[in-house]
């Protein structure tokens, strides 16, 4: 019995002991938990605290956004990928001249000109089909006004998922260029047309003088090909001993911007020798020359006819001087305009003794005016006729001479 009650006694020890152990194990557990959960409520806390911050930083970046889009010069919109308006902003109401929700919506060939429809198809199906993040096209909107208006639109596609679900597009206004560059090609068609259409050789050169531009009438001068022309330069046909004067009238270019009426020659692709005017004016580029354009105008035939008439009136006056007949030039007022030396050998008068005087004046004897007013008449009526008078010699003699 004594044995039993000491076993009990020890195995309720052993139980009391165990107790506590489990006890200690238990308020250890309930501790740590209450620790945790403390910290797990902190966090939330902490969590909550950072996602409000959060929402209102990206309610705020979002607001801005939306402010930039809405204030933004551009057009800004979204389709849908069958091209009908989810969103577009304010820039596109007064662009358009409709409100955003008659336009929401509607597909985007509404706005487009008929005459891009099919370009503008082509443009959003291959960006599709081919993945292409971003494309450029420039067309004219159609807008509630009939208003001119070009757009140049920047177009980017949205996917969700990796697939494609709409377009995000900035189309910027660019009437002004578009009309500007179309006052260009006018303006450069018309240029062509009078740059071809001219009566002259037409020329461009650059700052070098090698051929830019040419017309027609500039090929059939010089002979060469427009490939041949392309390849040279404006000092490959000036004659050798016009090389200097070509220069100093280019001198004349670059400090005044202009030339007129230069005369000179160059020399065609069969060598043959042409006599041109010239007239040029500079062209520039950031405020610097950059060349020229030339007006060529061939005048040999007039350089032929001028040096024709020098040579003749050379013969002419040769045969004159040379006579033995006391010859005078005077003019319709019948001052003396030329003495020819016949003439003052016979009356010894010097040529500047004459030069400027009236011949009836100064060399008529007092007797022959009435005669000579008789063959005035005669010649007013084209009719020729010799007769004699006399006339006073530088010694203040007469002399007796038949004149006609």
């Amino acid at each position: 019995l004594e044995d039993d009650i000491k076993y009990y006694k020890l195995a309720l020890a052993r139980e009391k002991a165990a107790r506590k152990a489990a006890e200690k194990i238990l308020e250890d557990k309930a501790l740590e938990l209450y620790q945790a959960n403390n910290e797990l409520i902190t966090s939330n806390a902490n969590l909550e605290e950072t996602l409000e911050i959060r929402t209102a930083q990206i309610k705020e970046t979002e607001k801005m956004y939306r402010h930039l889009v809405e204030s933004a010069n551009d057009i800004i919109f979204q389709t849908d990928i069958n091209g009908h308006f989810t969103f577009v902003n304010h820039t596109g109401e007064l662009i358009t001249g409709l409100t955003v929700s008659e336009i929401i919506g509607t597909h985007y060939t509404a706005f487009v000109d008929e005459a891009f429809h099919e370009g503008m198809a082509k443009l959003y199906h291959n960006q599709v089909e081919n993945n292409i993040e971003s494309a450029y096209f420039e067309y004219k909107l159609k807008t509630k006004t009939e208003e001119e208006i070009w757009l140049g639109q920047n177009t980017q596609l949205i996917h969700e998922n990796n697939k494609p679900i709409g377009f995000l597009a900035v189309s910027r206004n660019i009437t002004e260029r578009v009309k500007s560059d179309n006052e260009l090609r006018r303006s450069e068609e018309k240029y062509k047309k009078m740059f071809e259409g001219a009566f002259d050789g037409m020329m461009r050169v650059d700052v070098n003088g090698n051929f830019v531009e040419w017309n027609s009438k500039m090929i059939k001068m010089l002979g060469y090909t427009n490939e041949e022309l392309s390849a040279m330069s404006v000092q490959q046909i000036i004659h050798p001993d016009d090389a200097e004067k070509s220069k100093a009238y280019f001198e004349k270019l670059k400090k005044e911007g202009y030339y007129t009426n230069y005369n000179g020659r160059i020399i065609s692709k069969n060598n043959r020798i042409i006599n041109v005017e010239v007239n040029s004016t500079a062209t520039y580029e950031n405020g610097e020359i950059s060349g020229s354009i030339d007006n060529v105008r061939d005048v040999s035939e007039r350089v032929t006819i001028e040096d024709a008439i020098i040579y003749s009136e050379e013969k002419y006056r040769s045969i004159l001087e040379n006579l033995e007949l006391g010859l005078l030039e005077v003019d319709v007022e019948e001052n003396i305009t030329k003495v020819y030396p016949s003439f003052c050998a016979m009356t010894g008068y010097k040529k500047e003794d004459l030069i400027g005087k009236n011949h009836s004046q100064f060399l008529l004897h007092p007797d022959s005016p009435e005669k000579m007013e008789a063959q005035e008449i005669n010649r007013g009526e084209s009719e020729a006729s010799v007769y004699e008078v006399q006339i006073k010699k530088k010694d203040g003699s007469y002399t007796w001479v038949i004149m006609s």
